[in-house]
């Protein structure tokens, strides 16, 4: 049994972006949320540096600057440090649903997905189910926790950014439909294209320097949109423009004083400094956010429900091994001298087949000391970078002895996806001049952050040089 969250009526924002540390508190207001009080610091280091003493003491200075009434505190981390998908989702039943959106993100995620925490968003645009999934590495998680916990606070909930706009059931999200939306934060910049029920799209852009010009921008959106289907890119209309918490004046991404901007109506007004509001809100209706990724903690109820059937059920358990021992042993009497029948039966076919089996062990010509597959990737490996640029998500190694009139010789498709182009080309380049390797071709690539490749060549082990074998 499973602990609903009870409906609470304060509570505290926490955002970690990079080495900034916003805490905003907020009351419950009718069916939203209204802002208290706020405060502003600065990490020793990046969140993914720092360590977690240091990290206690940074998040306790900021607390202090509301002092809270409340110990129930909202963790919500930048969108741009979790890999999402959008899936369209097939009428199946609830269970199957589940793992339908395992499968496809353990297959398209650029992490596996014992490194992440997953949250997923359900819902419908026109008659068909979506989902959108999203992950947050454990480690980053495990370590804002702690260090929420060691200042004395009850980690309430625990989300990304974007969750205050994916939501088009929260009071304010209505307008989003048909829109696409970009959400600045202190180094980058999300873009969320929303249609009527829910998001469409997200991808995110690195602010070189905390800022973007007209020009980059416009050609960036232009890119993005060409990649949606003409069908949901005729819906949209509008752009709209939204600031997290923590973004200077000096960090600017010029949208105001245009009217129009890659095709679409600049809505005057939608500028604002809190998107932390809906995620708030969220929080005081129902008790978790839309992109949850704290999980459902067990009832004090259910715990001692658990007890007491445990110690009414040993008795009864105790029983019920001791008469299933005595039916397994008197059944497995009764199956060995089955078995031994049956083996009376067949023990001279059986010995004829393996005396043929020996001498067909004479000759096994297919029967080989090398391992030419894992030479293939042994020599791939020592060509990727070592740091987590470049994920590799499927390799397929054909024989191609015939083709190519060689022993051992292997076609070779691979696909993954890597972090930036520059990692990419350098990988490729080392692929080339690795001995035993030719015909190599890049297949596809898409994308930009990240990039979705595939490429495929020959692979002839008698050219490898020994420091592959």
């Amino acid at each position: 049994m499973t602990l609903k969250r009870k409906k609470r009526s304060q509570a505290i924002v926490l955002y970690v972006d990079g080495d900034q540390a916003v805490a905003c508190s907020y009351r419950k207001r009718g069916r939203g949320a209204k802002l208290r009080a706020e405060g502003h610091s600065r990490l020793g280091q990046q969140i993914n540096q720092i360590e977690p003493a240091r990290l206690v003491d940074d998040l306790g200075g900021v607390f202090r600057q509301l002092s809270p009434t409340t110990k129930d505190c909202i963790v919500v981390l930048p969108a741009h440090l979790a890999p999402s998908i959008i899936l369209t989702v097939p009428d199946i039943s609830h269970e199957d649903r589940k793992g339908f959106i395992q499968i496809q993100a353990e297959q398209q995620l650029p992490l596996p997905l014992g490194e992440i925490h997953l949250a997923t968003h359900e819902f419908q645009i026109g008659n068909q189910d979506h989902a959108l999934v999203v992950g947050l590495r454990r480690d980053t998680v495990s370590k804002l926790k702690d260090a929420v916990i060691a200042n004395g606070f009850q980690v309430a909930s625990i989300t990304v950014d974007i969750a205050g706009v994916v939501d088009h059931a929260v009071d304010g999200n209505g307008s989003l439909a048909d829109s696409c939306q970009l959400i600045q934060g202190q180094s980058s910049l999300s873009m969320v294209t929303h249609a009527e029920g829910g998001p469409t799209g997200l991808r995110h852009f690195h602010l070189a320097n905390g800022g973007i010009d007209a020009a980059t921008l416009e050609r960036e959106l232009r890119i993005t949109l060409g990649q949606i289907p003409q069908s949901s890119q005729r819906q949209l209309t509008t752009l709209r423009m939204a600031k997290l918490p923590g973004v200077s004046s000096e960090q600017r991404v010029p949208i105001s004083e245009h009217r129009l901007m890659a095709g679409l109506k600049v809505v005057d007004g939608t500028e604002t400094s809190d998107l932390f509001v809906p995620i708030a809100s969220s929080f005081f209706l129902k008790g978790i956010s839309p992109l949850e990724f704290l999980p459902s903690r067990t009832s004090r109820f259910g715990k001692m429900y658990g007890q007491f059937n445990s110690r009414r059920n040993l008795w009864v358990g105790s029983m019920s091994v001791v008469a299933l021992t005595a039916i397994a042993f008197l059944y497995q009497i009764f199956r060995l001298d089955g078995l031994q029948s049956d083996w009376n039966g067949m023990k001279d076919r059986v010995a004829v087949v393996e005396s043929v089996g020996e001498k067909i062990s004479e000759f096994r010509p297919w029967h080989g000391s090398s391992v030419p597959r894992l030479t293939t990737a042994r020599a791939i490996t020592m060509a990727f970078p070592e740091t987590g640029e470049i994920w590799l998500k499927q390799l397929n190694i054909r024989d191609a002895s015939k083709d190519m009139n060689i022993k051992d010789a292997s076609k070779v498709m691979a696909s993954g996806s890597s972090s930036d182009q520059n990692s990419l080309l350098a990988t490729l380049d080392k692929l080339r001049i690795t001995s035993g390797i030719s015909n190599l071709e890049l297949k596809s690539q898409q994308g930009t952050d990240p990039i979705f490749f595939s490429f495929e060549f020959d692979w002839n082990p008698a050219g490898a040089s020994t420091s592959t074998q």
